[in-house]
């Protein structure tokens, strides 16, 4: 044989398949990313603040303020707009999720959920998705057949579906649904019982790329598998940002 060759090992196979994958569920990045605030003010909680937040930054906004850190995401996804300076984002509110229960409302089936404002659903990505994000617990509602259906051919409201259930389903809908930006409250109840179940986010939302708004009141009082950012393994850069009550902005680092 002049020409020998190897084959492909299992092994080898199923791990360019899942580079593929994971390639496939990439948004676009590049300066699309950039969100920039030049000397904004917006009574009465931010004023005169300049930032640039690139693709990939994590943002945790501290604080006991919630109106002064809902305001901030609405200005940088251009929600609403600043009364002095400008902000310069090249992400629009089209680009952003907010990781939350309502992402769960789409419909009955279990694809209605997991595949609601996916634009170009696709049964491979979808199935990876559910492998990588879902976990074992969340399984235990799936046709071992079909796991793109609920066990039975029950329907979502037949089913005892808890927080972290729900939020799991949330992440995996954010991760088809390929948008650059997404925003955590780790401050509502709903968020707070799915940690106390046992949720944690999936490396594929945490080390997607995709820029993360923290939203957090102490980070010391918050559980560990919760504080995402502090892990010695995290790449991309964390800017943090102060809401103290009554207060205005305060830019930490």
């Amino acid at each position: 044989m002049i020409f020998p060759w190897k084959r492909t090992s299992e092994r080898g196979r199923k791990s360019a398949e899942r580079g593929r994958l994971r390639e496939a569920l990439e948004f676009t990045d590049g300066e699309k990313g950039l969100i920039r605030l030049d000397d904004v003010s917006l009574a009465p909680a931010i004023e005169s603040l300049s930032l640039e937040i690139p693709l990939g930054t994590w943002v945790v906004l501290y604080g006991a303020d919630d109106f002064a850190k809902a305001l901030f995401c609405d200005l940088c996804f251009s929600y609403i707009y600043p009364e002095r300076g400008k902000v310069k984002p090249a992400l629009k509110g089209s680009d952003v999720n907010f990781l939350g229960r309502s992402n769960t409302t789409y419909g009955q089936s279990f694809s209605d959920h997991l595949q609601g404002g996916v634009r170009e659903p696709s049964k491979r990505l979808t199935s990876y998705v559910i492998q990588q994000v879902l976990s074992e617990r969340f399984h235990r509602h799936l046709d071992p057949k079909n796991p793109l259906a609920f066990r039975d051919g029950k329907k979502a409201r037949d089913l005892e579906l808890d927080e972290r259930d729900f939020l799991e389903i949330a992440e995996a809908n954010l991760i088809l649904q390929k948008r650059a930006a997404a925003v955590v409250d780790t401050t509502s109840d709903f968020y707070q019982i799915a940690l106390e179940q046992g949720f944690r986010h999936s490396p594929l939302f945490l080390e997607g790329g995709r820029t993360i708004l923290w939203i957090v009141n102490e980070e010391a009082n918050l559980p560990e598998g919760s504080r995402a950012w502090a892990r010695p393994d995290a790449e991309g850069k964390k800017i943090s940002l102060s809401f103290p009550s009554g207060s205005r902005a305060g830019y930490i680092n």
